[in-house]
């Protein structure tokens, strides 16, 4: 696990999410309309909540902290930088494991939809140097297995269990069958 790259991953992920919500929250009245109800009966942060992907799990995590978290004063970026800087709760956190490997039991992981969203995630990774690829979707792999059970995230277990696959799913990009070279094929 590249750990530095990975803290990097997550101070940008943590940056976008936190530009992401204000933007949310300049349009007038959206701090009382991120709480209100949609005909899905979901409000704008509990949606995001429902995400696998870890930008809008960040962003509801924004939204939350901006209407009705500690820290008023402070830019929503430094909020949201201390809220991941406390600890989690290692109780909170080993009930969450148990829960989703209990769900887990009953039914497989979700791979073919975490596959979707992992295909979902590639455009943002591309630009920049094509060596450095493997290192992202290794980051992403590690930045999801410390996220898919993290009490400090509202996701739903349905949309940890999600998570979780994405791990294995980004762990695979990062390191793909290899192709057999010329002298093997001569060989077969």
């Amino acid at each position: 696990m590249n750990r530095p790259f990975c803290d990097t991953l997550f101070i940008a992920l943590l940056r976008r999410a936190s530009r992401r919500a204000n933007e949310i929250l300049a349009v007038p009245g959206a701090s009382q309309g991120v709480h209100m109800l949609a005909d899905d009966g979901l409000n704008q942060i509990q949606r995001l909540a429902q995400s696998a992907l870890a930008e809008d799990q960040l962003t509801s995590v924004a939204l939350r902290l901006a209407v009705s978290g500690p820290h008023r004063g402070k830019p929503l970026v430094a909020r949201l930088v201390h809220h991941f800087q406390q600890p989690a709760s290692q109780l909170e956190t080993q009930a969450l494991r148990q829960a989703v490997w209990r769900d887990s039991e009953c039914q497989q992981l979700p791979f073919a939809q975490a596959a979707r969203e992992v295909c979902r995630m590639e455009p943002h990774w591309w630009p920049g140097d094509p060596r450095t690829v493997p290192a992202r979707w290794r980051a992403h792999a590690a930045l999801y297995a410390r996220l898919w059970h993290d009490p400090r995230i509202r996701a739903p277990l349905a949309t940890r269990r999600l998570m979780l696959a994405m791990v294995s799913t980004l762990a695979a990009q990062a390191n793909p069958p290899a192709l057999p070279n010329k002298q093997e094929n001569r060989q077969l």
